[in-house]
């Protein structure tokens, strides 16, 4: 396949920029109804390694260094989240454990409160990035909004560089169970299904392209997560469906994929990171390594140096440079998930 999409450094730099720059808008969307352009899928996925397979049961690894939280300002926040949580270093692990005390926040007080409380966190140095929190709160603003799309969207604040509203559109993309839809009724129905999702995307591209590249980063993530396309099959589908502005699309399959292996203990995430991307050499490598530095940041609490470190295990030169590019642009991306609240 010869993609319409090849990211050099620069390139992919003002991309991912544009994609957070969009995301971390304020303003929100007006309600919409869902059509859009034709794709083609219906491919079977391909199976993780042994490894990725067995890290939804492995309990994450606390990685990162010591957090500092004894001002009295946070003094509430801690103790409503939980010692066991609170006492952990801010790395990806710390987040995990904080989900149901974020979802139960966001049922009793609202997205907006949660979020607020999300991004405090962050400033108080409790967690180095409140981005999958915020994916968290989307879960619950999706179930309190009857699963419909547009109301979940306007209900969900840019807190976070829109992590709900990410999370808003992989529910989505889920919740239409592909698998079984192709199962049942074939590849025309499954086209008819994704022509559907990405309106949902189309009908924002004109008026507010900030929130069209949100949105269809987030079927990024449920394209991989629904569990219907392999990494290379969801990412080539971004790229004949959405051309240019697809490799937001993109980023979020390989957002979604590097992450699975983030629930591992740090000695079998090192030793499977060699394989993530091992993707037959397609010119998809190069995004993918580049989301594995983003997730090595998570998982060391955005510590760059110990990011970049296993990105230098790597073999060759190409991974181990997209990795570490990755990994420094995340670096500057966590900056700007503060002072949003008042």
């Amino acid at each position: 396949m010869a993609l319409a999409i090849r990211t050099d450094p620069m390139r992919f730099v003002a991309l991912l920029s544009l994609i957070w720059i969009g995301c971390s808008s304020t303003e929100q969307p007006t309600p919409v109804d869902a059509a859009g352009g034709v794709l083609d899928a219906g491919a079977p996925a391909v199976t993780l390694d042994a490894a990725a397979q067995d890290a939804a049961q492995i309990e994450p690894a606390d990685a990162g260094s010591p957090a500092d939280a004894s001002s009295p300002q946070d003094a509430q926040l801690i103790a409503d989240a939980g010692m066991d949580c609170m006492s952990m270093a801010p790395g990806y692990a710390k987040q995990i454990c904080l989900k149901p005390w974020i979802q139960d926040l966001t049922r009793r007080d609202g997205a907006a409160d949660a979020l607020c409380a999300a991004e405090d966190l962050l400033e108080s140095g409790q967690v180095s990035d409140c981005h999958l929190l915020a994916h968290f709160v989307g879960e619950v603003v999706f179930e309190q909004n009857d699963r419909d799309p547009a109301r979940s969207l306007v209900a969900c604040p840019a807190t976070c560089l829109s992590g709900c509203g990410h999370q808003v559109m992989q529910e989505l993309v889920e919740v239409r169970d592909l698998n079984t839809v192709f199962r049942e009724q074939g590849s025309d129905a499954v086209d008819q299904e994704l022509r559907a999702l990405v309106g949902v995307c189309r009908a924002y591209e004109g008026d507010n392209f900030d929130r069209f590249i949100l949105c269809v980063h987030g079927i990024g993530h449920g394209l991989l997560s629904s569990g219907f396309l392999s990494p290379l099959e969801a990412a080539q589908l971004c790229d004949e469906e959405l051309g240019l502005e697809g490799i937001s699309c993109a980023a979020g399959v390989f957002m979604e994929h590097t992450s699975r292996y983030l629930r591992l203990e740090e000695d079998q995430l090192l030793e499977t990171l060699p394989t993530i991307c091992a993707l037959g050499g397609s010119d998809w490598e190069d995004l993918c390594w580049r989301n594995v530095g983003e997730a090595l940041m998570w998982f060391y609490g955005h510590q760059l140096e110990a990011a970049t470190a296993a990105c230098n295990r790597l073999s060759g030169e190409d991974p181990i440079k997209a990795c570490s590019e990755g990994a420094e642009v995340e670096a500057g991306v966590a900056e700007m998930q503060q002072g949003t609240c008042p």
